[in-house]
């Protein structure tokens, strides 16, 4: 199905590993000068793609990385209309004269070294064929 594929670009990833005893697991964005932040704490890169899918993309992302461990990322970018299912983030608008943040896929090739890129890619999927109510016991 139709899905965006994160893999490491060119240059490899430029990810810093989050530290044993660092900062709890999170992943969120907030608004900056510029744009948008997402940030990742303390976060595997498969948590970082269901973020993606279920709160960026209207379609799944599929981890290609091959990274394994657990990372500290930000990445600064401007989101557009078929992010977040259309909605707004409620984040302020950017002051005039302000040079607005790379689209989100130049960022995260630019500032972490990974790519993503929309393509047909397998997927896990579940499928339910049949829905009965309880019995009574």
């Amino acid at each position: 199905m139709s899905a965006f594929v994160l893999t490491v670009a060119k240059g490899g990833a430029k990810l810093k590993a989050a530290q044993p005893n660092g900062n709890l697991h999170g992943i969120g964005l907030q608004p900056v000068p510029t744009g948008t932040l997402m940030f990742a704490n303390n976060a595997p890169i498969p948590a970082f793609t269901s973020f993606l899918q279920s709160l960026v993309f209207d379609r799944p992302v599929v981890d290609q990385t091959g990274l394994t461990g657990r990372y500290d990322l930000t990445v600064t970018f401007t989101p557009d209309e078929s992010m977040f299912n259309g909605h707004s983030l409620g984040f302020p608008k950017l002051d005039e004269g302000v040079e607005p943040a790379p689209n989100l896929f130049e960022a995260m090739q630019q500032q972490l070294g990974l790519k993503l890129t929309p393509e047909k890619a397998q997927v896990d999927v579940l499928a339910v064929d049949h829905v009965e109510k309880p019995s009574a016991n």
